[in-house]
């Protein structure tokens, strides 16, 4: 399976061969029981891939509040899980495209209506 995925300036194509475990985890506590960064990683063996970071969506947009995103990337990972169970073959999967999916189809209305965003004419933040 590939991966995919663009974090900041980086734009990633990742090979992960079918005899490597790996998982996309969602964190909101860290490994010492104190609140983590609320971040979306893969995670091979003991290296942690940044894949999705609150911060892209909040800096600057100080009414969204972080916990927001959080259930964004909550949302993310029983997709991907549902992807991926759905098709057992998935040759790529596109990290950002479900993110984008996700905000577009449901978190973009839920953050406007609680006024953490605002969308304008076009529907566009």
């Amino acid at each position: 399976m590939y991966i995919k995925y663009e974090f900041v300036a980086d734009k990633v194509f990742l090979h992960l061969p079918d005899s490597l475990p790996w998982e996309i985890r969602f964190r909101y506590f860290n490994k010492t029981g104190e609140r983590d960064d609320l971040c979306l990683y893969l995670i091979i063996g003991e290296q942690e891939i940044l894949l999705c970071d609150p911060d892209i969506w909040c800096q600057g947009r100080p009414d969204l509040p972080y916990d927001a995103v959080a259930m964004l990337y909550e949302e993310m990972v029983d997709v991907i899980a549902q992807k991926v169970i759905e098709d057992p073959d998935l040759k790529v999967l596109d990290i950002n495209a479900i993110e984008m999916q996700l905000l577009e189809e449901k978190y973009e209305k839920i953050w406007a209506e609680k006024g953490f965003i605002e969308l304008d004419e076009n529907g566009s933040w």
